[in-house]
Formats: C-alpha cells, sequence, structure tokens
C-alpha cells in the first residue's frame, strides 16, 4: 500500500498535475502534458540518433552519464538500515 501511495506522490510531482486548479476539467491539459511528453521523447531519441544509434550510445556510456546527472540525492531522514546492517536481537525462548 505504502508503495502505490508514493507512486502516485511521484507521478503527481513529476508531472506538475498538482499544480493545475482542474486538471481534469479541461482535456486541453491533459493534451498538453501528452503533447510535451511525446516531444521530449522524441528529442531524446534525436540525440541517440545524432549519437549513431542505440550501440554507439552505449558505447559512449550515454546512457550512464545520463542516467547520473537525473538522479537527485534524497535526503537521509533517519531511516531504519537495510536489513543486512541490522543487528539481530535473539529471540526469547
Amino acid at each position: 500500500m505504502r508503495l502505490a501511495l508514493r507512486t502516485q506522490q511521484v507521478i503527481a510531482h513529476e508531472t506538475g498535475i498538482v499544480n493545475s486548479i482542474d486538471p481534469l476539467g479541461g482535456s486541453y491539459y491533459v493534451e498538453h502534458m501528452t503533447n510535451e511528453l511525446e516531444r521530449q521523447a522524441y528529442d531524446y531519441f534525436d540525440r541517440i540518433d545524432k549519437l549513431g544509434g542505440v550501440v554507439e550510445a552505449i558505447k559512449e556510456n550515454f546512457f550512464q552519464r545520463r542516467d547520473r546527472r537525473g538522479v537527485v540525492p534524497l535526503p537521509d531522514r533517519g531511516r531504519a538500515q537495510p536489513a543486512r546492517h541490522r543487528r539481530r536481537e535473539p529471540v526469547p525462548a
């Protein structure tokens, strides 16, 4: 349930849908967002084509560089450590 909620929150934040007073009140806004997403996707494909295709892009680490630039580190909010780092307490008999 938490994953579904967080997924919805990420989508809402990244699409900017929360910035509209009534996002579904007019299909023009949804159409605008769709057109913008399509434009950005084709721009991305054009960049790959200019490099010589996917194989050449992989050789030049295009995708890895792109991924590193797009990642924003999350602040540490005192979350529990991953299971492999947690101290295991004995279970009382």
